[in-house]
């Protein structure tokens, strides 16, 4: 196995569970709602084709109410959705596998509150170099930073052995791009901090909260340290704090309850909170707390920025959220009428009479007919025909036969 191959087995094991379509092929994308921050907007996007690809309906509602509605040429595969009815977010031309005709564009697009486009930039997908991985670019997911007027896309790295992903960042109000740095590149120690779990930015800041996967290796597997790491960036990506838990995930003796901890922290993250204004809350998870943080401005810091811990309350695990599909069209339900049947197991002798028989493969075509695949044995040989069965009772409209004889060493 060659190295990149090799890094894309390695990444598998420990990338974000929401990410993990990056090194393999993606889900079918349903139908699904997107509700601005305040919850007075809604948006419904209703995929053309499961995989994602070509053209999607678009439905935007203030308070229940319709503001506008209709087809645009992509289907955004995330999307958010601002307080004044901004939408931004991603889309694959091909769908996210990138299969089938049509432009391979990955898509980043803007519709203002009333639906006009305000940026569609699009950029052709390439085919990556590594094993089991799809076209790039791809995302793995993005983030409204209605504070600061943009909203991120957070695309991977090409290079899945660097896992340096890139921030494409652009200005909500016109779809300006505003540049796409590396926060990666600004750690102190990337090695040890391979990829970024989660980013979301703290209200009334101009920070993002950003988690990283974090571990230290061993020659001795049992002694490697599985931690998480959490720094604010600035607006340009630079860290303005750190705080480094090193084995927050590791649990000695235990692989079993380590390999758990490990998929929630993949699946769920540890930023619990960065809604209310200058504050974030995220989870300590060896010690079992809930740990709330503010921010603010400090002209003695070298950063700029002061960050103290306020507040640590016992961790308790959110509820199951249930889901609603009230928003999405109702499924009309339709009556099933018979059309007839098929007797199976017939003797040969009624079954000489009719052309259905020895059926390898079948299919139905536009006007109800059934094309039929037949492959009958004789003595020494067998013949091959493809059959058009139409009416009542069963009648060949047409049939091909083609003989092709055993081979026998």
């Amino acid at each position: 196995m060659n190295v990149a191959a090799g890094g894309v087995v390695f990444l598998c094991l420990l990338a974000p569970a929401r990410a993990l379509a990056q090194y393999g092929q993606a889900p079918d994308l349903a139908p699904k709602t997107y509700t601005s921050p305040s919850g007075e907007f809604t948006l419904f996007v209703n995929p053309s084709e499961r995989s994602g690809a070509g053209k999607a309906s678009y439905e935007l509602k203030k308070k229940g109410a319709s503001v506008w509605s209709g087809e645009r040429f992509f289907t955004l595969w995330e999307a958010v959705v601002a307080d004044d009815g901004t939408v931004g977010g991603y889309a694959y031309g091909r769908g996210y596998n990138g299969f089938g005709s049509g432009d391979n564009d990955f898509v980043v697009a803007i519709l203002d509150p009333s639906g006009e486009q305000r940026l569609a930039e699009r950029t052709p997908r390439e085919g990556s170099r590594y094993l089991h991985t799809m076209a790039d670019p791809k995302a793995t997911g993005l983030f409204l930073d209605a504070t600061n007027d943009r909203v991120v896309v957070r695309v991977t790295d090409p290079d899945v052995n660097v896992g340096a992903e890139s921030w494409w960042t652009y200005r909500l109000s016109s779809g300006e791009s505003l540049g796409k740095p590396k926060p990666k590149t600004f750690m102190a120690d990337p090695k040890r901090t391979p990829w970024v779990m989660d980013a979301r930015p703290v209200a009334a800041t101009p920070l993002t909260l950003t988690q990283w996967w974090r571990y230290e290796t061993h020659p001795d597997l049992a002694r490697w340290k599985h931690g998480t790491c959490f720094t604010l960036v600035d607006l340009a990506c630079r860290p303005v704090w750190t705080l480094e838990l090193p084995e927050d995930y590791t649990i000695p003796g235990d692989e079993k309850a380590q390999d758990k901890l490990e998929a929630e922290m993949r699946e769920r993250g540890a930023i619990l909170s960065t809604k209310s204004p200058a504050r974030f809350e995220i989870r300590h998870v060896a010690k079992g707390t809930r740990v709330t943080y503010t921010v603010e401005n400090d002209a003695t810091s070298p950063s700029g920025w002061k960050v103290t811990e306020v507040a640590s309350t016992a961790y308790v695990e959110p509820k199951a959220e249930k889901t609603t599909s009230a928003s999405a069209p109702a499924i009309p339900e339709i009556a099933l009428r018979k059309l007839g049947s098929i007797e199976l197991g017939r003797s040969a002798a009624r079954a000489s009479s009719s052309p259905v028989h020895d059926v390898s493969d079948f299919a139905i075509d536009d006007n109800g007919r059934f094309a039929l695949v037949r492959r009958a044995k004789t003595a020494e040989d067998y013949e091959v025909s493809f059959s058009i069965i139409d009416g009542e009772p069963h009648s060949e409209v047409i049939t091909v036969s083609w003989r092709r004889c055993h081979h026998t060493s």
